[in-house]
């Protein structure tokens, strides 16, 4: 990915996740709701990113090496798995 895309995708997500504080309560703003969500969107992909460092502390192989310079896919799909994997278990953590 882009680095100069970075903010606008946290951006994007941020707003996305906050879109919930709307739900419920009609034409209202809850922006209790909109900080919570705003909050755990940005502690998610920080989480998420944790995850994807640790992962990649464990494999044998560089991962970044083969995702930037090799462009091996099937590393990616891996990678995309265990970012996953790390996002479901948070947001069953998180709805408990």
């Amino acid at each position: 990915m882009n680095r100069k895309f970075a903010p606008v995708l946290l951006a994007g997500c941020a707003l996305l996740v906050s879109t919930s504080a709307f739900a419920n309560d009609g034409p209202t703003l809850n922006l209790m709701g909109i900080a919570a969500s705003v909050l755990y969107g940005f502690l998610g992909i920080l989480l998420a990113v944790v995850g994807y460092k640790v992962f990649e502390l464990v494999l044998p192989f560089d991962v970044t090496k083969e995702l930037s310079e090799d462009d091996n896919p099937a590393v990616g799909v891996l990678m995309a798995a265990v970012v996953l994997g790390v996002s479901i278990i948070m947001a069953a953590a998180i709805h408990g």
